[in-house]
């Protein structure tokens, strides 16, 4: 019978390479407006605001204020207008 010994070290090259491939295909993936920058999903967006999806759906325009964008059948949120959001409610001295 054959005995193979393998060291983790042995593949730690082949390990990178296919986790940096991995992390390119996810930023592909990603959607991007007109100006390159990066917009995030529901999810996304909820937890950077701290918030449910629901709450989320609640303050997105025409109710809320919040603005978003649809594109491939889904709602999309601009790193911009969250910035835009967050800074307009703590100038208003309010919560988010």
């Amino acid at each position: 019978m054959t005995h193979i010994s393998l060291d983790p070290r042995d593949f730690r090259e082949l390990i990178d390479q296919a986790v940096d491939a991995a992390l390119c295909r996810l930023q592909a993936e990603r959607h991007r407006d007109q100006a390159g920058r990066l917009l995030l999903g529901k999810r996304e967006a909820a937890e950077s605001l701290g918030m449910s999806i629901s709450s989320l759906d609640r303050i997105t325009f025409p109710r809320g204020s919040l603005r978003a964008v649809r594109l491939d059948g889904r709602v999309l949120y601009s790193l911009d207008s969250l910035r835009a959001w967050i800074a307009e409610r703590e100038s208003a001295g309010g919560q988010p």
